[in-house]
């Protein structure tokens, strides 16, 4: 099978007099149509011409001679592609490449940023243009550290691509990338498209197991080996490890009877562990991938590891040394109605705050006192929020209960 590979927003002043004479201030609104061509490139007219296009997106301030600032002159129907629906793709270009974009009504595209960030653009722009006219060709074997590609199955373009490209505008949408199949400068032939992912590591990481875990579904086999409960990926992933960083991704295998559950209801708990440790998850087939520093690849993996022994009984977690983890004792008689039917309440709270939460029975105090209610997260605003929640519904159910459910004064209970 082919492998994954790697190459490595002018202020525009007003003119103001100091003189504020009968004349100034009876100027005909005809004088102001006179202005001077240089007031005129300054922007500070505040008059319109009739005969002006259509506002576009980020229009004003060019760069003028700033030497960190790029120039380019689009035609007129170019303009339309390069902004996009609302400044769309105006926008991700200026997000993938790490640079400020500015595109005003004669056409003239500024590109502000380091010379790194303005080369990038400038790049991506023709890309994006060639699109008009066919298809695109990459230079996959030139060595960068903005590319990945990924091999498609030409069966699978379609699924992968989305009616009218949705699919991966979407992908481009979450994770911040430029992707689009082009064609290699070295014609290797084969069944496959070639997928172009431009972006920062992480974002191309996300994208691409994004990618992959689609292809593997529409085509068993592609990515992963079949091996019973021993699946592992046909490809490796190493060339995203970055010593300097710590970025980098782990795999393991999880069983057919843990995959449906690690996964839940359209991936929810899937992204509940991924938005809780701040990593990347995603499942190829049957085998989990995380993505992230090493702090955050750490979180991941615990956390799935937790999540799969709940689901044979209660998980107890050793939380001793931990930075990501807020521990809240509550009352064993509200437990019930904290957590909710099936832990529908705790779910609740889960995706209010993007946290993972559950309540450690083992590790209570004394029996009829206390559980232990862990709430986890890499983020600790995160936790702060869940855990107040958490009280507030604690506070509101020994009140309820301590006026027969008819409500009652104020005040807090149970040093709530």
């Amino acid at each position: 099978r082919p492998a994954v590979r790697t190459m490595s927003d002018r202020s525009g002043s007003k003119s103001k007099s100091r003189s504020r004479s009968p004349a100034r201030r009876g100027r005909s609104a005809s004088s102001s149509r006179s202005r001077s061509p240089a007031a005129k490139r300054r922007g500070g007219s505040r008059s319109h011409s009739r005969s002006r296009s259509p506002k576009r997106d980020g229009a004003g301030g060019a760069g003028g001679d700033r030497p960190d600032a790029d120039t380019m002159m689009l035609g007129p129907d170019d303009v339309g592609f390069v902004l996009g629906k609302g400044g769309s793709t105006k926008h991700k270009i200026a997000r993938v490449a790490d640079c400020r974009l500015e595109l005003d009504d004669s056409g003239k595209l500024t590109i502000m940023g380091d010379e790194a960030a303005r080369v990038r653009a400038r790049e991506y722009v023709g890309m994006v243009l060639a699109q008009r006219v066919g298809p695109v060709t990459v230079d996959f074997d030139a060595e960068r550290n903005d590319l990945t590609r990924v091999d498609v199955p030409a069966d699978c373009v379609g699924f992968v691509t989305g009616r009218g490209g949705a699919v991966l505008r979407g992908l481009e949408q979450e994770w911040g990338t430029l992707m689009f199949f082009a064609k290699s400068k070295r014609d290797d032939g084969g069944a496959t498209e070639k997928l172009a992912i431009f972006g920062r590591p992480g974002s191309r990481c996300g994208a691409e197991l994004k990618v992959m875990s689609a292809v593997e579904h529409k085509s068993k086999g592609w990515f992963v080996t079949d091996g019973g409960d021993g699946d592992d990926l046909k490809v490796k992933l190493s060339h995203y490890d970055n010593p300097d960083t710590g970025f980098g991704t782990e795999t393991f295998p999880l069983r057919a009877d843990e995959f449906s559950y690690a996964l839940g209801k359209q991936g929810s708990t899937r992204k509940k562990l991924a938005r809780a440790a701040q990593c990347i998850l995603e499942y190829i087939g049957r085998v989990a991938v995380v993505g992230g520093t090493k702090a955050e690849r750490e979180r991941g993996r615990v956390y799935l590891k937790w999540l799969i022994e709940q689901r044979t009984g209660h998980c107890s977690a050793n939380t001793e040394g931990r930075d990501d983890v807020t521990v809240v004792e509550i009352p064993r008689s509200v437990v019930g109605y904290i957590t909710g039917f099936k832990g529908t309440s705790l779910r609740e709270v889960e995706a209010m705050t993007g946290t993972f939460c559950f309540t450690d029975s083992n590790r209570g105090g004394a029996e009829g006192d206390t559980e232990r209610l862990l709430i986890f997260s890499g983020s600790s605003a995160a936790r702060t929020e869940a855990e107040r929640l958490i009280k507030d519904r604690v506070r509101a159910k020994l009140e309820s209960d301590r006026y027969g459910g008819r409500g009652g004064g104020g005040g807090g209970g149970g040093g709530y």
